[in-house]
């Protein structure tokens, strides 16, 4: 049974898995970027994290659609308006950074001069749509990296807001999003 004081399970579902491979992908980003020296394991990680946007493209997807199907739960009447719309005006902005962030990386790669597909399940791989140009990718690898650490600036916001309301404010909105 549905709790309507809270989000749909499915919702809060999609929103810790999603929550969880940004972070993932964040981490592998790193990792492959600054970390990782042997040739291998580096291109293990490139894969892994080109698979693992796409993963996360879909979940977002998958959250959107969801989102615009149920019903959000009451709002909390301790919340000013402005604050509710400002919240509100933030996750579009996460949102709209979390896609344009895939879709960037997903350009750059379609883009290389050294096209590796990006693995999916099943033995899949997603085509390249684009053709290879040098110089386009790299713009795109310069728009992919402000995309992400913007993207990091508006997850620590989120995260910092959430613990606010949870530790300062002591109001329920971190409970309307609980997984369990």
């Amino acid at each position: 049974m549905s709790d309507p004081s809270r989000w749909p399970r499915s919702i809060r579902l999609l929103h810790w898995l999603g929550a969880a491979a940004i972070l993932f992908a964040f981490a592998l980003g790193f990792a492959m970027v600054n970390l990782v020296d042997d040739p291998g394991e580096r291109f293990e990680l490139y894969q892994a994290h080109k698979s693992l946007g796409l993963l996360i493209l879909a979940l977002t997807a998958a959250r959107l659609a969801l989102r615009f199907a149920r019903a959000a739960p009451k709002p909390i009447v301790t919340i000013a308006n402005w604050r509710r719309r400002g919240a509100g005006t933030m996750h579009i902005v996460l949102y709209v950074l979390t896609i344009a962030l895939i879709l960037a990386g997903y350009a750059m790669v379609s883009t290389s001069t050294l096209p590796l597909p990006v693995a999916l399940p099943f033995g899949f791989t997603a085509p390249n749509l684009f053709a290879p140009d040098e110089a386009v990718s790299e713009r795109l690898k310069q728009a992919h990296h402000v995309l992400a650490a913007a993207l990091a600036l508006g997850l620590a916001g989120h995260i910092a807001a959430a613990i606010k309301h949870h530790f300062v404010d002591r109001d329920e909105t971190l409970r309307l999003m609980k997984p369990f």
